[in-house]
């Protein structure tokens, strides 16, 4: 399986994607889409890809004008398809191969103007993961998002934790997409 650029400088060029049934690439609609959103208020940003997986999502940012993009995958196998496909592109990134919360503590003191999460969907549409939850609770107590969050989830509205309200919220077929400023 592979994931493709949409649109910029990396535009059509492909990716490797880490193989298994837990990988479930954002599609080339919904990201076209995301960014299409997005505009030109991605140019200059510093950007943090959560739940990287193969780096589809804050490649795609980098490829579109983003200054800088840090990677946090916790998966091994995931996060070594990631540095694989930052080298074949020839992008200088740093990765933290940890959990969201850990990444959070390392980052502290720096300052992120998107943050782009693309997790595991949860089995039920009214619900997200629990960990998903958390780490919106974290990254918001982090100080380090400084402007707008993208998620992907299952599609339907649910419970989002206390103090985050979409600004905008779009279905593409099984997924929606929340997009939130920073509290």
């Amino acid at each position: 399986m592979s994931v493709t650029i949409v649109s910029g400088l990396y535009g059509g060029r492909r990716l490797d994607c880490p193989p298994g049934k837990a990988v479930r690439p954002m599609t080339a609609r919904v990201k076209g889409a995301v960014f299409n959103i997005l505009g030109a208020s991605v140019e200059g940003t510093r950007v943090l890809d959560l739940y990287a997986g193969s780096g589809g999502f804050g490649i795609e940012a980098l490829s579109r004008g983003a200054d800088d993009c840090v990677f946090v995958e916790r998966e091994e196998a995931h996060a070594k398809v990631l540095r694989a496909n930052l080298v074949k592109l020839g992008i200088q990134a740093r990765v933290f191969e940890s959990p969201n919360e850990k990444a959070f503590q390392r980052l502290a003191g720096e300052s992120f103007d998107l943050v782009l999460m693309d997790p595991p969907f949860a089995e039920h549409p009214r619900a997200l993961p629990l960990e998903v939850t958390a780490d919106l609770q974290g990254l918001a107590a982090s100080g380090i998002w400084k402007g707008t969050l993208v998620l992907e989830h299952r599609r339907g509205k649910p419970e989002y934790p206390a103090g985050l309200v979409p600004y905008d919220l779009r279905d593409y077929g099984g997924a929606s997409v929340a997009f939130f400023r920073a509290p």
